[in-house]
């Protein structure tokens, strides 16, 4: 075939040669994969993998219990600090020092249930809205705070005072107002305290 090419006098000659060679190459790279020619089976891959472009981590953080960003340890591996972010599981801490390295082995794992999270204790960030328990004293001016001498649930803007740390200690500070709504009868009862919802 090479020698028909250097002896081709012509152009038209050289594209017959040409055209002879690449297209049964050209059909055979499609037929085997190659090179796609839009058929439907290509068509509904290309759909899947439009689907499956999605990122999964946020759900799967939520199955594993943590949100993303969410500081955890993993049971056996002590001095390791672990948190799920948009790109993986990333290994935040190694014996206090900070680090970010991304762990696919442990993610892994964990998706097996081979390995079990250990959730450390929330602590708000600064800034951040959080609900806890308050009340008021019934010489306190009702025009101010229709909860005239009970307990109810209040939202704090966090900035780590003392009194908000001592609450969080407490266990008495909460993401969210129904989860304060849900502890406040039992800390009332506890307490010997009337409380409102």
């Amino acid at each position: 075939m090479a020698e028909l090419l250097l002896t081709a006098g012509t152009d038209d000659e050289i594209f017959t040669i040409l055209g002879l060679i690449v297209t049964p190459l050209m059909a055979y790279l499609i037929y085997i994969g190659f090179f796609c020619d839009e058929c439907d089976e290509c068509k509904n891959e290309t759909e899947g993998a439009r689907i499956m472009s999605k990122n999964l981590i946020p759900e799967i953080a939520k199955m594993l219990g943590v949100e993303l960003g969410e500081e955890f340890k993993i049971k056996g591996y002590d001095g390791l600090t672990y948190k799920l972010t948009d790109n993986g599981l990333e290994l935040t801490t190694v014996d206090g020092q900070k680090t970010k390295w991304f762990d696919n082995g442990a993610l892994n794992s964990l998706l097996k249930g081979k390995m079990e999270i250990v959730k450390l204790p929330w602590k708000p960030k600064k800034g951040t809205d959080v609900y806890t328990f308050s009340f008021t004293t019934h010489e306190y001016n009702s025009r101010f705070c229709p909860h005239k001498g009970v307990w109810y649930v209040t939202k704090w803007n966090w900035a780590g005072f003392p009194w908000q740390i001592a609450a969080l200690d407490k266990g008495w500070v909460f993401r969210t107002k129904q989860e304060a709504e849900a502890a406040l009868p039992a800390v009332a009862t506890a307490m010997g305290v009337e409380y409102e919802l």
